[in-house]
Order: C-alpha cells, then structure tokens, then sequence
C-alpha cells in the first residue's frame, strides 16, 4: 500500500478513484433502469431490491467529490489564485453541459408541451437555472409533482454547487485541525437535523434532497482529505477509517436483510442511514485513494472500463434519465417488460444494458464534441505555484484536460 496515494489523493492521479466514480455511475443508473419492474417472483424481488437500493451511489459521489476537492483546496491554500482558479474550473467542467442540457429541455420540451406539468415547470425554471432546485423539491413542490423526470436528478449537482459556494472559504480560513473538527460536526449534526425534521412533521423528501441535511456525505469525504493527507495522521487514519467503514457497510447490508431493501427516505435511512452509508462509502473511498495500482484493491478498482465510466460519468448522470424515459416505451410498448423465461428480469436487464450502452456512447460524443474543448481554457485558471497543479498538467501540453470530480447524481 503506498503513502503517496494516502497522502495526496488529489496531487496524484489516482486511477483507482476513477474506477470508484465509475462503480458510483452504474449504481445509479442501476437504481433508474430498474424502476417500475414488477415484482411478482421472488427473483424479481431480489432483483427489484438490489436496484431499487441505488439511490445510494449519490452518498458515494458525495464523499469522492469531498475528499478530491478538499484536497485541492488544501494544496492551493495560500497560492495566488486561489479563488479564481477554483470558481474557474469548476465553472468550465461544469456549467457548459448543465446549462445547455437544461436551455435544450425547457425551450425544447417544456416551453412547447400541452399539459398543465409543463407549463408549471416553465414557471418554475429558475430553480434549475439558480442551482437550487433541491429546494424547490424539498420545500415547494407540490403534492403531486410534475413530471420533471428528465431534470429530477440534478438536485445532487445543487447541493454539491451549494457546497462550493461556502466550502472554499472555509478551508482558506481554519486550521486543518478546525476543519477536521467542523467535518466531524457535521457528521454528527447532519442526521440530528434530519431527525429533527422528522419530529417537526416535514415532508420525507425534505429529509433527501435539503442541503443541510445531506452535507454529512460530503464531510465524510473532506475529513478524509484531511487526515489522509497528514503524515502524522495518514496511518491510524486509515486503518479507522477502513475499520468504520467495514462496520457501516455490515450495518448497512444487515439493514438491507433485514428491511427487504434500503429506501429512499421516510425510513431508518432518512436519519441515520444516510450517514452510516456514507461511512460505508467512506470506506471503500480510503481504500482507493490508499491503494497503489498493482495491488488488487488497486487493479481492481482501477480497471479500464471503470475508469472509462468514471471519465465520463458527468454527462452519464446527465443524459441517464432522458434515454431510459424514451428507450423504456417505445421497447415495451408503454406497459411492463416481457416476461421472458417466467420472469420480467432479463427485458429488465436487457433494457438496462442497451440503455446503458446508450449512455455511455452519448457521454463519449458529449465529452469529444462538446465538453473538452470548454476544458482547454483550464489554462487560465491556473493553481498558484506546481504543489496544487494535477500531474496531467505539469506533463501535459497547456490546455490538456485533467480528470475532475464528476459532480453526483
């Protein structure tokens, strides 16, 4: 097990985290392929709850994008630059394929749809266009909400720009001993939110998409960055963390036994669970970021093809939900899979590989026509000083594209 990668998971090109956001990306493309399977047999119950439980890779898109960005900030803390470098890139990896997603669906689709849903999201779209729609879907939305299918998973991508908005300054302006501190209370803090949510009788959907309530995920990640980092830290570090998150993913497996099934709010996940997942996630995200590539823990999760999902996971997330909500009908014909062998599981598999497939190949012509050459203007938002620049930039021709965070789902 190499220091290095413990140490600077964000200075070094880990190819391992690559392969975690690869692994996040099928997990919720899993969880929105599998939906509205019947589930007559219990085949297709098993089947149905394992999908149905992948609401969860937002919690592993959490902590990976904590752990990566605070660890960036860490290494440009104090260079010149600081904020307009960050601001700056974030904005150039991010904004292009939100904005044009998001300008093509409501000019395109909503702006000219017939039902009353449309017309109400069309109303509604600064939300979308303000990154703050998870609040709009926490607190406004109504009883029966409109079919905002298509833009419903970008409430992730809000709490994440929501956490850029503040974090930024945080890490500039405390010790990282006060930063350790304040991830661990918000660690603590997050769950007690919610539950105090739920004795104030909110809504359950409060509880998932709210800001505050879900920032416990990210601060599982950037206490990660924290310690690892730290020389004298890094090793107990590590092996506490690799202990905490084996025990939360026993929890979290035996609660899934236990319950047929992990929910996505309403039950014991809306208050602890989605910090005991996150410290699951946690977990496997140190052994990642821990992991040199010829161990199997480094070989494994450093595969090719999840490493090819992981670079393109952003626009995955993005273009997922639009293709399963059109592929879906026109192969079923606007009803139920098939049943095929005496069970809707292999149309639903089916379903879920070519839509998949899709996806990707979408993502792949998203990335070569559109995204990367937004990434070229990288270069003048560059970090103060070589410590705080990513390897791929310090070798690569100016302008070259360095692996990013993918926001999550």
């Amino acid at each position: 097990m190499s220091d290095t990668h413990a140490l600077h998971p964000a200075r070094e090109h880990v190819p391992a985290l690559d392969g975690i956001r690869g692994l996040a990306i099928l997990v919720v493309m899993g969880f929105h392929f599998g939906l509205q399977m019947p589930e007559h047999t219990p085949l297709e119950h098993v089947v149905g709850r394992v999908l149905g439980a992948g609401w969860y890779g937002v919690d592993l898109f959490f902590v990976l994008s904590g752990l990566l960005i605070t660890s960036l900030l860490l290494d440009a803390k104090g260079g010149p630059g600081y904020y307009r470098a960050f601001y700056g890139r974030r904005a150039l990896r991010i904004f292009p394929l939100y904005y044009g997603f998001l300008a093509a669906y409501l000019f395109l689709v909503v702006r000219h749809g017939a039902s009353g849903d449309d017309h109400y999201l069309w109303q509604k779209q600064w939300w979308w266009w303000s990154y703050l729609d998870n609040w709009w879907i926490a607190l406004v939305r109504r009883t029966e909400p409109p079919n905002y299918l298509w833009v419903g998973p970008f409430w992730s991508l809000a709490v994440e720009e929501q956490f850029y908005l503040l974090w930024p300054t945080l890490v500039l302006l405390l010790s990282r001993r006060k930063l350790a501190l304040l991830c661990a209370a918000i660690i603590v803090g997050a769950p007690l939110f919610r539950f105090w949510l739920r004795a104030h009788h909110a809504a359950d959907v409060t509880a998932y998409a709210l800001t505050p309530a879900r920032l416990d995920a990210l601060a599982v990640g950037s206490l990660l960055a924290v310690v690892l980092r730290d020389p004298g830290l890094a090793r107990w570090g590590r092996r506490i963390a690799l202990t905490t998150g084996v025990a939360a993913a026993a929890v979290v497996v035996g609660t899934f036994v236990r319950h047929g099934g992990l929910w996505t709010y309403g039950g014991w996940e809306e208050g602890i669970g989605y910090t005991v997942i996150a410290l699951a996630w946690g977990g496997l995200v140190t052994v990642g970021a821990s992991a040199a590539p010829e161990t199997p823990a480094g070989r494994a999760l450093g595969a090719g093809w999840l490493r090819s999902l992981g670079k393109y996971s952003y626009a995955m997330y993005v273009f997922h939900v639009p293709i399963w909500s059109h592929v879906r009908p026109l192969l079923f014909h606007g009803g139920d899979p098939p049943v095929l062998w005496g069970s809707h599981v292999p149309a639903t598999l089916a379903l879920a590989l070519l839509c998949g497939g899709i996806t990707y190949l979408c993502a792949l012509a998203s990335w070569h026509l559109y995204e990367k050459h937004f990434l070229r203007l990288k270069r003048y938002f560059r970090y103060g000083g070589p410590r705080a620049m990513p390897p791929e930039e310090r070798s690569a021709p100016a302008g070259a594209a360095a692996p990013e965070p993918a926001a999550p789902v």
